[in-house]
């Protein structure tokens, strides 16, 4: 993949289980490559008229670690994250993350983060405080977040019209190894169910991310492909209603 907007530089600050939390069996997405991809989104968002900062959404979130990553490092651009879960564990994992992008939150985590480096005194305790106060340096903005519990691929479209008409959908769908699809088990194509589902929150501006595994097929008929990468065992694909 040729990157246009990040650079090769050291990510360490974000990485899962350091600031961000992570739990076993809960992989995290690449940080450069989930900047990347989100500020391709959004550039193709703004061309087809979208202005301001844009409300993001993800109905298969796991921990939401790539959105609270994207919440800290884009809250110029990014005006409102909406998240969802079908699995609970993921959702508890979900909220701690994404309760990192208030002011509270994150002034939370680096207290907890400087009591660990006072009693034990270990040096990692000491680089994710260092990482914590750059992390709170850096933020411009902050990002609301909306999190709840749905099944995806639910034959009743799995996103409160109420909620959210989504801007830019980013989510890195389950490969089946480390993470697999939980609810509608009986449906023949969920990545197909997915896209499908998403339809009716999505206006002729909105963008589709999606990042899954080579092996599986990314196309409904109601999408127009904008663009595809390939990175190592990973696809990614960018979407747009025709």
């Amino acid at each position: 993949m040729q990157y246009q907007y990040t650079q090769d530089q050291n990510w360490e600050d974000y990485s899962a289980g350091r600031v961000l939390h992570n739990f076993p069996g809960h992989p995290a997405f690449p940080v450069r490559l989930a900047s990347e991809l989100f500020q391709q989104a959004y550039a193709v968002w703004q061309t087809a008229g979208g202005v301001g900062r844009c409300r993001l959404f993800d109905p298969c979130c796991g921990g939401a670690y790539h959105l609270a990553v994207l919440g800290l490092l884009h809250s110029d651009a990014i005006g409102e994250i909406i998240a969802a879960d079908v699995d609970s564990r993921a959702l508890e994992l979900a909220q701690l993350n994404l309760r990192l992008l208030s002011i509270e939150g994150l002034a939370a985590r680096t207290a907890e983060i400087a009591q660990m480096a006072g009693d034990y005194g270990k040096a990692s305790h000491q680089e994710a405080l260092e990482s914590a106060h750059r992390i709170r340096a850096a933020r411009q903005a902050v990002v609301p977040v909306t999190l709840f519990q749905a099944d995806a691929l639910a034959n009743s479209a799995s996103h409160d019209p109420d909620l959210l008409m989504a801007d830019i959908v980013f989510s890195d769908v389950p490969y089946g190894i480390r993470s697999a699809w939980i609810g509608g088990t009986e449906v023949h194509s969920p990545l197909e169910r997915f896209l499908e589902n998403l339809v009716p929150i999505l206006t002729p501006r909105s963008v589709v991310i999606i990042a899954a595994d080579k092996a599986q097929k990314i196309q409904h008929g109601a999408y127009q492909r904008l663009k595809r990468w390939s990175i190592g065992k990973r696809q990614a694909m960018l979407l747009r209603i025709q």
